[in-house]
């Protein structure tokens, strides 16, 4: 009885341990999002700067960071990428990286005076942010339209 025991106990583990995974990373998928969604619209009603840096969401992000969380760790391929050379530097980085290091940018441009920061900024931000999406769903980013 005891080696049943353990093993449902491993199982139990692992299963929260993935039910765990997959909460957090759609609690990130969907702040990305989120994220992605109010830059768009903040740039087509023309916005002020500061108030669009100042309205992207980091809350779920210092939350899961606390706990000691991750996403999963699919790595970014150029089959994904094809047609986008600026992410060609992050080929071979896994989701979990790509969105620390776009975290990371929303963090820094927080910090940055006002003067310095720019809708172009905001922008590649927003692309940036895209590629994390896509890539927490495991897709490819749609081919460009020459």
């Amino acid at each position: 009885m005891a080696i049943w025991k353990s093993l449902y106990d491993v199982f139990d583990k692992e299963r929260t341990r993935v039910e765990r995974t997959k909460g957090t990373t759609q609690a990130i998928r969907y702040e990305v999002e989120a994220n992605v969604r109010f830059i768009a619209q903040a740039s087509q009603s023309d916005m002020d700067i500061a108030s669009i840096i100042q309205g992207l969401e980091t809350q779920v992000f210092n939350q899961i960071l606390k706990q000691g969380g991750s996403l999963s760790k699919t790595l970014l391929t150029e089959d994904q990428v094809v047609g986008y050379p600026e992410f060609q530097f992050y080929v071979g980085k896994t989701a979990n990286e790509l969105v620390h290091l776009g975290y990371q940018r929303i963090q820094l441009m927080k910090k940055l005076p006002v003067e310095q920061a720019s809708m172009l900024k905001i922008k590649s931000l927003m692309r940036f942010l895209l590629l994390c999406a896509f890539l927490i769903d495991g897709l490819a980013l749609p081919k460009r339209k020459v």
